[in-house]
């Protein structure tokens, strides 16, 4: 009983992990991460041309073309996205990568494109996960995919690839930790109370310190 009590106590005392959860529509996503802390890249305050460094963030693909910022495709914030090469999009064998300079456990992107099924991106994380994305189109238009998660084993890297025969770019990239809880103060910990056989053997214990005294 008392390993038991310990054990559980231990474990109470252990700050909460963040889930994780995957399959997140755009409203989802946001209430996931809204008690954490995350960044978010949306390629508009960026010149058109070829992608320039971004601080803790670096962007590449298997393609043979440079990364551009681009503005003849649609977007889901502003009008700046992610392209490659002199076509500014990324081919359907291409996989993107983004890699952090520190771990984290949100990430979430949009993707421009025509596939309009369930699972058309996939994103494969360097922890050995992976996520599907969802069909949800940009604003005004009906074509588009979001592609979210939250881990509960950080990562450094996201490598997206898609199933699909479409072509593709990319806009706003948000990252980070969805959850930078406190951790809890210890808890009260209840006294464990003595077995029956204990209790008796200091009871006896005492009658013969009492009798013991009496006879001094």
């Amino acid at each position: 009983m008392l390993y038991g009590a310990i054990f559980i106590v231990a474990l109470s005392a252990l700050p909460s992990l963040a889930a994780t959860v995957s399959g997140l529509d755009r409203d989802k996503f946001a209430y996931e991460i809204s008690d954490g802390e995350t960044q978010t890249e949306t390629f508009d305050s960026l010149a058109v041309g070829p992608l320039p460094e971004i601080a803790g963030l670096d962007i590449s693909t298997s393609g043979t073309g440079t990364l551009v910022i681009t503005h003849k495709f649609y977007a889901s914030t502003g009008t700046g996205s992610l392209g490659a090469g002199s076509i500014e999009y990324f081919l359907p064998a291409e996989v993107l990568t983004f890699t952090f300079d520190s771990e984290i456990t949100a990430f979430a992107i949009d993707i421009n494109t025509f596939a309009k099924t369930d699972g058309a991106f996939v994103a494969t994380l360097d922890n050995g996960e992976s996520y599907s994305s969802v069909f949800s189109a940009f604003t005004p238009v009906n074509t588009g995919q979001f592609l979210a998660f939250t881990s509960s084993t950080p990562f450094r890297s996201v490598s997206i690839s898609t199933t699909s025969k479409q072509t593709y770019t990319v806009d706003t990239v948000v990252y980070g930790d969805d959850t930078k809880e406190e951790e809890p103060p210890p808890p009260d910990i209840a006294p464990v109370p003595l077995p029956a056989p204990i209790l008796m053997l200091l009871s006896a214990l005492g009658g013969l310190l009492l009798l013991r005294r009496r006879r001094v």
